[in-house]
């Protein structure tokens, strides 16, 4: 990424709008270095647009993906996809 910074997962707090979690999310290269939305990363040396993670993309620690609006929707355990892992894997 650029600026020397790593992507991460930006977690969303009970005061964050609910588009928190879709915002594009760096930190510094280092285990303990926080995760920070790139509305963050805006001063010098690090001037990062703001940006918004793609539709599509994983989110809330990969229990969801983010939608065309920016919101992350959960993942539906007994979704279409888990309908379908049980039907090309079970020995039935």
């Amino acid at each position: 990424m650029a600026y020397g910074l790593e992507s991460c997962q930006c977690r969303r707090g009970p005061n964050d709008p609910i588009t928190k979690s879709c915002e594009l999310c760096c930190r510094l290269p280092s285990k303990d270095s926080t995760c920070k939305s790139s509305f963050e990363w805006n001063s010098v040396p690090y001037d990062v647009p703001d940006l918004n993670a793609k539709a599509g993309t994983p989110c809330d620690n990969y229990n969801g993906y983010c939608d065309a609006f920016q919101k992350c929707r959960e993942v539906d355990p007994s979704g279409p996809l888990a309908t379908l892992r049980r039907l090309l894997l079970s020995n039935e």
